[in-house]
């Protein structure tokens, strides 16, 4: 079993080894003049929505991120800022362009854009769409490249050992994969690729009829989480669980000095494995960009890469690892309420102990946003949990640590609780 949770998927590493990978066809890419376009959209300034203009930024971190992975490829990155009101007409003039130079490998636009300009996007030379923004049936790459990046990480944490490139069903073990942002273009992609090798998927968005922000705990239920929101810490101690094998997170917003994900980072130590914000997904996505244009361009033979299976606990290996958490948990509330002058409970910075003398349960719970993580029924005998995760087994460790280390006359004990 492995004993830690919250261990970060490294895409800056998965990139690093890429590029290494791929080192030996710099010379090529450079002799044949291979060059990538990459449009990019200015911040539209006052008056528009927020999300919108934090996408944009977001937006900037990914254009120089491009802009460094090509060049280190050996290929000459075009760098095209353009105003948010670019008119339709100019858009397609420079597509048009760009589409007529032979040695322009590939086109990159960046989101956001303007719904009008998002319409254009099918200008683009199928064979030169590196980002697969378009599905259409010429383009080489069948797949939007976030969601390639998404599919490769998560068919790390499943049994099967088959290639995403098949059309055969590639999870053996079937696990449940929600999809939040499941409506959006990276999302639906994402929805559709799984589908179509035989996931289960459970597709959650807001644009979706009848939706509610309570539909988000349903999260809780599954096995993988992905999400590909854009909105900052959507996802919290609410809706990620210890038995989740990995969080895949595809937000990125810059706001102020600070980069959030979808997934608040207090909540990160939950789930078994999950890819930050920054340094998970976004250096993913570049490490298939890289490997596209050189298939592209000089090796179309080449092997799509993958990412070795990853180690995860399965549910029923959790849920024995979360009871023990629950009995040591209880062991010590209950030393500390027979420590303590008032026996019915104890209030705390982070934890509240609470007992009901008609039934005799313990309860333990959280002060955020969990609530109760462990009760201990006296009549029936057994120690439950809820939302229990391994940040309260080391806490409560600490706890039983300073018990231990009072003096016999068992006065109430300075205990952070």
């Amino acid at each position: 079993m492995i004993g830690d949770w919250g261990k970060p998927v490294d895409g800056r590493q998965i990139l690093r080894d890429i590029k290494e990978q791929l080192a030996g066809f710099r010379n090529s890419l450079r002799e044949k003049g291979s060059r990538v376009a990459i449009i990019h959209f200015a911040d539209p300034g006052e008056g528009y929505p927020e999300i919108i203009r934090t996408r944009v930024r977001a937006a900037d971190v990914s254009t120089r991120a491009k802009l460094k992975t090509f060049s280190a490829l050996g290929a000459e990155p075009i760098d095209i800022p353009k105003p948010w009101t670019t008119s339709p007409t100019e858009f397609i003039k420079t597509i048009s362009a760009l589409n007529e130079d032979p040695s322009v490998a590939g086109i990159i636009v960046q989101h956001p854009m303007q719904e009008v300009i998002r319409r254009r996007l099918n200008q683009i030379a199928p064979e030169k769409d590196l980002d697969t923004l378009t599905i259409r049936q010429e383009n080489p790459f069948q797949v939007p490249a976030t969601s390639d990046a998404i599919l490769r990480v998560a068919t790390a944490f499943t049994q099967s050992e088959a290639v995403l490139r098949t059309v055969e069903p590639y999870i053996e073990d079937n696990p449940l994969i929600a999809v939040v942002g499941a409506q959006g273009f990276v999302g639906s992609g994402v929805v559709r690729q799984l589908r179509q090798r035989g996931a289960s998927v459970l597709a959650l968005d807001a644009r979706a009829l009848g939706f509610t922000p309570d539909d988000l705990r349903q999260v809780a239920e599954v096995d993988i989480v992905i999400s590909t929101v854009g909105q900052p810490e959507i996802l919290d101690e609410r809706h990620l669980r210890p038995h989740h094998r990995v969080v895949i997170d595809c937000g990125f917003s810059p706001i102020g000095e600070e980069v959030y994900g979808d997934v608040k980072k207090s909540a990160y130590n939950i789930p078994q494995n999950i890819t930050p914000v920054p340094g998970g997904i976004g250096p993913t996505e570049m490490a298939i960009l890289a490997e596209r244009l050189v298939k592209k361009e000089v090796a179309p033979e080449l092997e799509s890469w993958t990412l070795e299976k990853q180690e995860y606990l399965t549910r029923d290996e959790v849920a024995e690892v979360q009871q023990q958490w629950a009995q040591d948990i209880y062991q010590t509330a209950k030393i500390m309420l027979d420590m303590s002058p008032n026996p019915r409970g104890l209030e705390g910075t982070y934890y509240r102990i609470a007992l009901d003398e008609h039934t005799g349960n313990l309860s333990i719970y959280s002060k955020d946003r969990r609530g109760l993580v462990a009760e201990y029924s006296q009549n029936a005998d057994t120690v439950t949990y809820n939302n229990l995760s391994k940040e309260d087994s080391v806490a409560w460790q600490q706890i039983r640590q300073i018990l231990n280390e009072q003096t016999v006359d068992r006065t109430q004990p300075d205990i952070e609780l």
